[in-house]
Order: C-alpha cells, then sequence, then structure tokens
C-alpha cells in the first residue's frame, strides 16, 4: 500500500494552472487573486513560493478558526468539522510544506482566515477563486491518499487482455481537492501503456497477493467504435460514466450513495478498444456493485445524464488539451500520435469536443457491448 500526501501549496503559476477550469488568462487569474488580497482574504499572491514559513505555521490555527468561523460555505465547513471530529493534526512545523530557506520575500498563497466582511460584495468568479485556494489549504491537513497496486491478466475467447495500475483504497486529502484539472490528457501520454499491464493467466475467484478485499474487474467492448467516436466521444462518455472522479454516475451511486467501496473508476483503453471498470470492496459487496454498474450504464445508454453534466465533462476535457501543451513531453506525445493515428491537432480536436451533443454520447454508449466480469476475492474472508 502506497500513500501520497497533496503537493505543497501551490505558487502563482500554480494558481494559474488550477484556474484554467475558469476559462481566464494568467493576468486575469493574477487580478482576481490581487483583489482578494486587497480585501484580506488571502496572503501576498505576487510569490514563487510553494511553502509556509515556520513562523506562519506555528500561528496556522489562527487561519483556521478565522475560516471556520467566517467562512459559511457548507462544503468547506463540513471539510473542517471533519478535521475536528477526526483530530486532525495542525501542526505543520515539521512537515514538508514548512522551508524557511525556500522562502525569499513571501510564502505560498493561502487563506488569512480574515477580511469575510467583504466576501459577500466579491464578484462570482472571486467568491469561486476564493474557494478553491481555501480547499487547497484545507487538504494539506487531511491524511495521505492510500493506494494499492493491481496487476491482472486474463483471457477472453483465447485473447488475453493485461492491464496494472494504482487503486485508491482511501481518498484522504483527495476527499477535498477533488474536481482539479489533470496536467495531461490520459490517452496522450506513455503511462497508458503502463497501465495496460491487468489480467495473464489468472482464473476467476484466484486470489492476489495478501489482499483482504476482493478486486472487481468488468470489462466492455468497444468494437463497434467509429473513428471519431475512439478519438472524442468516448472520452465524454467514460468521464461522465466513471472517469470523472468524484462527480461520475459510478462514484456517485457505489461510492457516496450506497459505501459500497472507497473509489471505483473507468479505464478507457483505446488501442486495446476496451472500457475497464475496477473497484476493491468486500466480497458480500461485489454483487450489489456489479448490479449498481450495470444500472449505471444502462442510465448512460437512456440519456439519464443532465446538460450541465455534459458541458462539465467537455470543459474537463478542454483544459486537459490545454495542459497538455505545456511542457515538452506532452508536445512531442501530441505529435507522435498525431502521425501514428491520424489524430487531429489540439485546435481542431477541441473543436470537436465543443461539438460532442448528447446524442452522440447515447449512440456510442449503445454500442458498447459488456464482456466479462472478473471478480477476484480476497484474502481472510
Amino acid at each position: 500500500m502506497s500513500k501520497r500526501k497533496i503537493p505543497r501549496n501551490r505558487k502563482v503559476s500554480g494558481v494559474f494552472l488550477l484556474c484554467k477550469k475558469f476559462k481566464i488568462k494568467p493576468d486575469e487569474t493574477l487580478a482576481v487573486i490581487q483583489e482578494l488580497y486587497e480585501k484580506k482574504l488571502v496572503t501576498y499572491p505576487r510569490t514563487d513560493a510553494r511553502v509556509l514559513s515556520t513562523a506562519v505555521a506555528k500561528e496556522i490555527t489562527k487561519n483556521l478558526n478565522g475560516i471556520a468561523k467566517g467562512f459559511k460555505d457548507e462544503e468547506v465547513q463540513k471539510y473542517i468539522n471533519k478535521m475536528k471530529e477526526e483530530k486532525y493534526s495542525t501542526n505543520l512545523v515539521k512537515t514538508k510544506y514548512v522551508n524557511d530557506s525556500k522562502i525569499t520575500d513571501h510564502y505560498a498563497i493561502i487563506p488569512t482566515g480574515q477580511g469575510f466582511e467583504n466576501y459577500d460584495a466579491l464578484p462570482d468568479l472571486q467568491k469561486q477563486m476564493y474557494k478553491v485556494i481555501v480547499k487547497r489549504f484545507l487538504s494539506i491537513f487531511y491524511p495521505p491518499a492510500e493506494y494499492s497496486k493491481i496487476s491482472v491478466t486474463i483471457e477472453v475467447e483465447n485473447e488475453q487482455f493485461s492491464a496494472s495500475g494504482r487503486m485508491c483504497e482511501k481518498l484522504g486529502y483527495l476527499e477535498v481537492a477533488k474536481n482539479e484539472p489533470k496536467k495531461e490528457n490520459a490517452e496522450e501520454q506513455p503511462e497508458e501503456q503502463n497501465s495496460l499491464e491487468i489480467l495473464r493467466s489468472l482464473k476467476k475467484g484466484e486470489e492476489i497477493g495478501s489482499s483482504v478485499q476482493a478486486n472487481l474487474v468488468m470489462l466492455f467492448n468497444l468494437d463497434n467504435l467509429e473513428k471519431h467516436e475512439r478519438d472524442i466521444t468516448m472520452h465524454v462518455f467514460n468521464y461522465l460514466f466513471g472517469s470523472g472522479g468524484l462527480t461520475s454516475k459510478l462514484y456517485r451511486s457505489i461510492r457516496e450513495k450506497y459505501s459500497l467501496c472507497y473509489n471505483i473508476n473507468s479505464l478507457y483503453l483505446k488501442y486495446d478498444k476496451l472500457l475497464l471498470v475496477h473497484t476493491s470492496l468486500e466480497n458480500e459487496n461485489v454483487l450489489k456493485a456489479i448490479n449498481l454498474a450495470k444500472k449505471d450504464f444502462k442510465s448512460m445508454q437512456h440519456g439519464e445524464f443532465t446538460t450541465e453534466e455534459l458541458n462539465d465533462a467537455i470543459s474537463n476535457m478542454l483544459v486537459s488539451i490545454d495542459m497538455s501543451s505545456d511542457n515538452n513531453i506532452s508536445i512531442i506525445n501530441n505529435y507522435v500520435f498525431k502521425v501514428y493515428d491520424n489524430l487531429p491537432d489540439l485546435d481542431e480536436r477541441k473543436k470537436l469536443f465543443k461539438e460532442v451533443t448528447k446524442s452522440d454520447v447515447i449512440n456510442v454508449a449503445k454500442k458498447i457491448k459488456l464482456n466479462t466480469i472478473f471478480v477476484l476475492k480476497g484474502k481472510g474472508e
């Protein structure tokens, strides 16, 4: 089991990255944070530091108490109450978030816990930006996210399918730092090739390692999709169905509503023409989870998702494309996929994503066929 804490607090450039979801330019982002600073809601914004000073860390409870008393946002209050109930430590002094040697003039941007008399008069964008900063700040007090690694190989009709990857078992800080845009589009990343190692010579019910939970894998065939659907529409479907994190159908029903698992997601394996759904859960919850996943899949075929959810999925695709042009490796990957898979260039892809309709997603859903349900029972049951 591996553990992963949230990265250090965002420096200015990090805030720009996150705020692509607001579809504003870097200078506009800085202007928004500058206004929050002038209203005494956040610390000085023009800083490259990603850490806090020891002096600030020793007084950090003042910021937390100020937010708890003054910021009347229900979601934020829920996170603060959980910190109190679970007795999460607020001592940051000896953590990676504090390093005096890494600070030149000003420490990382954090909420001050003050200035709430100015909050109600702020425009909506400033309010949304402030909430992002507050949630990011609170998440550093939460425990690490915990992951387990799964490697499986199965044989279906004399064909072997392999995949491997990490599975989030406990959300930890991710419970707070959710819905942040991913840095790159998963399709263009070489990690996708590495993640295709889930499935060689295992038989139904065979145990893996020392797991005390069952692992559920559902494989869907995508053989009937046209190229445009594989390149564009399928990504939107996958986001809505299972890869959209805490907003996906699978997560909201199987995790949030029925609490059958810590996490569940879907992985689109484009070049294997497969959609893979995976979760870890108690043995007695497997059948119920399978039935719920089938129900969620049928609801996609029946178009049971809102225009707002569709637009959110498309927006996430656009943000991912923008971020895929932010570094040299992603630029090279985009070029490789364009040459070898005739993938449209970034601007054309953005245009095509914007044109995806609800009917397009429903048509894709109707072409997807459930092929295999694979259960790996845990030990000690």
